[in-house]
């Protein structure tokens, strides 16, 4: 099977293609939200059958929290903001850049977290 790669189409949508060249056949462009939407239910697809006891078929897959095999952290080549490499299953790698203060909430966040001193609602930030 050819890769599926995704490309920006006409009217800033996102169109599918096999090859980089020519729209797949068969769907149609999509607004970023229902792309987002759609590689949130693949990925959790491919995630859920990576592991040992995968659902059985005809499972919906939406939000599933994927399990990180890797971590990594980093420098972005491209604005010099720090990075977070995370692999989920079955292999890919999520490359998240963000602004110095956004790392360090997120740092101290998760350390607080991990050493159980963090209030017990989930916590949120804003990264730009």
């Amino acid at each position: 099977m050819a890769e599926i790669i995704a490309r920006i189409a006409a009217d800033h949508k996102i169109e599918l293609t096999s090859d980089g060249t020519a729209k797949l056949s068969g769907t149609d462009p999509m607004t970023p939200e229902d792309a987002a939407f759609l590689a949130r239910g693949i990925l959790a697809c491919a995630a859920t059958q990576s592991a040992p006891n995968a659902p059985p078929p005809g499972t919906i897959v939406g939000d599933a929290h994927l399990p990180p095999m890797t971590w990594g952290v980093g420098v972005s080549p491209l604005t010099g903001e720090p990075i977070l490499v995370l692999s989920v299953p079955p292999g890919i790698e999520l490359t998240f850049v963000m602004p110095p203060q956004g790392a360090i909430a997120l740092g101290r966040a998760l350390v607080a977290r991990g050493e159980g001193t963090a209030p017990p609602e989930p916590q949120r930030g804003t990264v730009h």
